[in-house]
């Protein structure tokens, strides 16, 4: 069971305790705010799901991670967005460091 400090908002343990469900509805537009993105694309939002992976790895204390993204309303699957920059995804890591260095991960 994983076990954390602190969950953040957009993120809550299953009922079985084994997975952390993620609500899609909630965290993609914390995140891509956060990002300094201004609009949803395939790259954009599969940088935001890297540095949501990276977020509850650093919350965690202890345990196996084991991450679900709810379905949500299917709005923020990848097919249903432009491709956009691939520059934006390649960028996530060093974004994702400057909300981490600034205590300014999404929760």
């Amino acid at each position: 069971m994983v076990k954390f400090g602190k969950l953040p908002s957009w993120a809550k343990i299953s009922a079985d305790g084994e997975w952390v469900e993620v609500d899609p509805e909630v965290m993609y537009p914390v995140f891509l705010n956060a990002m300094g993105f201004d609009h949803p694309s395939q790259h954009r939002l599969e940088a935001c799901r890297r540095a949501m992976t990276t977020a509850l790895k650093d919350f965690k204390s202890e345990g196996d991670l084991k991450i679900r993204i709810l379905a949500g309303d299917k709005g923020w699957a990848l097919k249903n967005h432009p491709e956009g920059d691939p520059a934006d995804f390649e960028s996530w890591r060093a974004k994702y460091d400057a909300l981490r260095n600034s205590n300014k991960i999404p929760d």
